[in-house]
């Protein structure tokens, strides 16, 4: 399981831009991957590095397509294959007893 993190804006369209992000996540939601949203990023989990990119290019390409001409995108990959592990594990492993 390939856990991920985007952050995906544009930086031509001023100081709100939930509007864009929110285009982002519904390309997301309609990819059936499990994600999380958090404030500075969204984390996805995916089965593998293909169809992660496919989606991680689409929340791109959104953006752009609701009128943006210059979008930035970041991702932090996590690809571990010796075990199958999940973006809820890696929080628990973390948590304060």
């Amino acid at each position: 399981m390939i856990i991920a993190e985007i952050s995906t804006f544009p930086v031509d369209k001023g100081i709100h831009l939930h509007q864009y992000v929110k285009e982002a996540i519904r390309v997301l939601d309609e990819s059936g991957l499990n994600y999380l949203v958090g404030p500075m990023g969204t984390c996805i989990e995916a089965p593998d590095t293909e169809t992660l990119f496919e989606v991680m290019r689409k929340m791109h390409e959104a953006i752009i397509a609701k009128g943006s001409l210059r979008v930035v995108t970041t991702i932090k990959i996590d690809d571990r294959r010796d075990t199958e592990r999940h973006m809820l594990d890696k929080v628990e492993a973390v948590k304060l007893d």
